[in-house]
């Protein structure tokens, strides 16, 4: 696809949504919020980022280490308070997942990585009071760019503590992560193949009609698998 038609989809082209026919950039700019909201409630901001919160209104200059894309310095006490923020959200299983927190092993998983950023991402922006994100059709450039600062501030400072590449020293782990825990898995099922003991054979004919056997599935956007419904 040339350049040209790229732009032709994206200003003429339409998808379905729930049976209706939508631009294309619409459904883009849904796809790209989908999920934010289990980080950008208010209640659950001032409940899992309590900490850091106190440690603002204590010290309102530590501000300035939300999105200084990670270039300054600032104290151990501010690192281990997002830390320990994240990890709160991370006990929320709407938040982060079912298993997020069961142990050090999975909290420390890459696949996290974009949800601790947009969880962050929330936060620094409840703390600096910008507004709420608008619609694609007037997207805010000043937006792009306080995202875009936040999400280098995240991936500097923050990012290499939360996947365990650098130790926080005054963080301490919870206690159930000292007992190894096993992450239950469910059994995935889906479309079977047509097997050759299914056949089904009609008296006096030579051809044979196979039967196949099918289960349901559903996608688990929590967990990022196929599960049985």
């Amino acid at each position: 696809m040339t350049s040209v038609q790229v732009r032709v989809y994206l200003s003429y082209g339409k998808g379905k949504i729930q049976s209706k026919l939508t631009p294309i950039v619409a459904i883009l700019h849904r796809k790209l919020q989908t999920g934010m909201h289990r980080f950008t409630s208010e209640e659950k901001i001032q409940k899992h980022w309590s900490g850091l919160l106190k440690l603002f209104d204590k010290s309102p200059e530590l501000k300035k280490f939300l999105d200084d894309k990670g270039k300054g310095s600032p104290p151990e006490v501010y690192n281990v308070q997002v830390e320990t923020g994240l990890r709160n959200f991370g006990n929320d299983k709407y938040a982060m997942g079912t298993y997020a927190m069961i142990s050090k092993m999975e909290w420390q998983k890459d696949n996290l990585s974009w949800k601790k950023r947009e969880c962050y991402i929330a936060m620094a922006r409840y703390v600096l009071e910008l507004p709420s994100y608008s619609k694609y059709i007037h997207f805010r450039w000043s937006d792009y760019v306080s995202r875009n600062a936040m999400t280098m501030t995240f991936k500097a400072r923050h990012l290499p503590y939360t996947l365990g590449e650098e130790e926080l020293t005054g963080i301490v782990d919870p206690a159930e992560w000292s007992t190894p825990v096993k992450r239950h898995k469910r059994k995935r099922t889906g479309v079977h193949a047509i097997t050759p003991s299914s056949h089904v054979v009609s008296p006096g004919s030579t051809t044979s009609v196979a039967t196949a056997t099918t289960t349901a599935t559903c996608w688990d956007s929590e967990e990022g698998e196929w599960v049985s419904p």
